[in-house]
């Protein structure tokens, strides 16, 4: 853990492997690149044209720079970077789009991580093989003892194999499976299962002095295919941290991005502007916006198709992916039977269908939503530890790790505040409920629970926490706070909001609160 970044050494390391650096370290990474600009916006802004720009080259993307690297400061990188995906997030067309799913914002990731992998080769063999450690331990299974480092060092072994004469040197007694790099379909892959002898790719590794020696390639593949995570957490953190209007300034500099995205959407390239998610989701997302903004049309109670066709055709579909969804709908049966076929998938909670007059007629309830992220059935309060960033909270609020945290620990007052089963008593028997099973929950989960002080904090919490006369909201997965525990929404199967079960009067105030976005 850096005090401060105050090398590119340090820079790159932070830059490569953010997802298990801090929040602060990010924030210090881009701190470090901004204040090369020396609030200088319009040299900045010159920066994210130039990159935009090399990054709309599918050979920027996918090869190696000729000779020294066009930007060689590494935080500087990500300041560009980050500001890239920032300035295309500008755009009322991608404004609600996650950034993950936005595809001018994959090609930004993909040129930052060539420009930062070429940053590592200059800074030499053993930067190289520091960084390639880092690599193969992360993919090692750390529940089995490792009495050695990963990557040792960074070797030239020219008449040790055909294609290849740069390696990564692994001792034995620190290699694992992942080091049998094997080349298979023109890709790294494959794997070997010794209960039946089969093995499916090429094995592109040797072994001499007690050490495998995998192809620099391979590491470069890992290390390659770890940044869509990475960037994903750096651009979200920078996205958060940074006043929109700074972003704007940058959109409204840089005529490239916005003459693109405007060219792609006129020439009906959508699939070049972002990645289409679920088309079920996105039909999903449609209708119930659709039927949010149409008169005395509930959602959650049931209706005919014809009345969720018509508040779609009645309409304005301008977010992520409702205009390619709207356009699926061919006929008010269309959009009947994909109603049919979400309502009999186990992924979508709270849409239902009922038949009637002998099966000639059907009404449809589309509900909420709850996306198609599993579902967690609380039957005590140890069940909320089955979302992966409650887990990771376990340890991370240890004495050890630095102890209690106080937004944390108040979440989890609110969480079981709004709770079903604790929601829906009256008052003190409410408060005494709630702050029973906090005490038992602390006094499993932490070393330094002190009943005294939980009861107080719990109760002070409960009866004045209220926000304009309102209970406030448990944190959701967007919350800055949350982010130190959380293992990448794209990645994560469960959603905080969707995921629990909330009282239905939780989500008519977050509606209220203009909220919504958040689930």
């Amino acid at each position: 853990m850096h005090e401060q970044i105050e090398t590119d050494r340090e820079a790159i390391e932070v830059a490569l492997f953010a997802d298990i650096h801090s929040e602060k370290e990010i924030l210090q990474l881009l701190d470090r690149g901004f204040n090369w600009y020396n609030d200088d916006a319009d040299k900045l802004a010159a920066d994210v044209d130039y990159f935009f720009r090399q990054s709309q080259d599918p050979d920027n993307r996918t090869k190696d720079p000729e000779g020294d690297p066009p930007i060689s400061n590494p935080a500087r990188v990500v300041a560009i970077s980050a500001t890239t995906a920032s300035a295309i997030r500008q755009h009322p067309k991608l404004e609600n789009a996650p950034a993950e799913k936005i595809e001018l914002i994959q090609h930004v990731r993909k040129y930052h991580t060539v420009l930062l992998l070429d940053i590592v080769v200059e800074m030499g063999p053993q930067t190289v093989a520091e960084i390639y450690d880092k690599v193969y331990k992360a993919e090692i299974d750390h529940e089995r003892p490792r009495p050695m480092s990963g990557a040792s060092g960074f070797r030239v072994r020219p008449d040790e194999h055909p294609e290849f004469d740069k390696f990564i040197e692994i001792p034995l007694a620190a290699a694992n499976e992942i080091c049998q790099a094997r080349f298979h379909n023109g890709m790294w892959g494959g794997e070997y299962d010794p209960e039946t002898n089969e093995v499916v790719g090429e094995p592109n590794y040797h072994i001499d002095n007690n050490c495998i020696y995998v192809p620099e390639e391979h590491g470069a593949t890992l290390l390659s295919t770890r940044q869509k995570e990475v960037f994903e957490q750096i651009a979200e953190i920078a996205w958060t941290s940074v006043p929109q209007k700074q972003y704007q300034y940058v959109y409204n500099q840089v005529d490239r991005i916005k003459d693109r995205i405007e060219d792609l959407i006129r020439h009906g390239e959508q699939e070049n502007l972002w990645t289409d998610w679920d088309p079920q989701q996105n039909l999903l997302r449609l209708v119930r916006n659709a039927a949010k903004e149409a008169d005395d049309l509930d959602a959650t109670e049931f209706h005919q198709a014809e009345d969720y066709h018509e508040a779609v055709k009645e309409y304005d579909a301008d977010g992520f992916g409702e205009g390619q969804a709207k356009r699926k709908i061919s006929s008010v049966r269309s959009l009947a039977n994909s109603l049919v076929e979400i309502a009999r998938s186990d992924e979508y909670r709270g849409v239902e269908y009922r038949t009637y007059d002998d099966r000639r007629n059907s009404e449809y309830s589309v509900g909420r939503g709850s996306g198609n992220y599993a579902q967690i059935t609380v039957d005590d309060l140890d069940d909320i530890f089955e979302l992966p960033c409650f887990q990771n909270m376990i340890d991370a609020l240890k004495l050890d790790n630095g102890g209690p945290v106080r937004k944390d620990l108040f979440n989890f007052v609110r969480m079981v505040y709004w709770l079903e089963g604790y929601h829906e008593l009256d008052g003190s028997q409410r408060e005494d409920a709630v702050v029973d099973d906090i005490h038992d929950l602390f006094k499993n989960k932490w070393d330094w629970y002190d009943e005294e002080t939980t009861d107080y904090q719990a109760r002070y919490e409960l009866r004045h926490g209220e926000i304009d006369g309102e209970a406030p909201l448990p944190m959701n997965c967007d919350n800055p706070d949350m982010q130190r525990h959380c293992i990448g929404k794209s990645f994560c199967p469960y959603n905080i909001y969707q995921s629990l079960p909330f009282p239905e009067s939780m989500y008519d105030q977050l509606d209220d609160s203009d909220g919504v976005s958040q689930y």
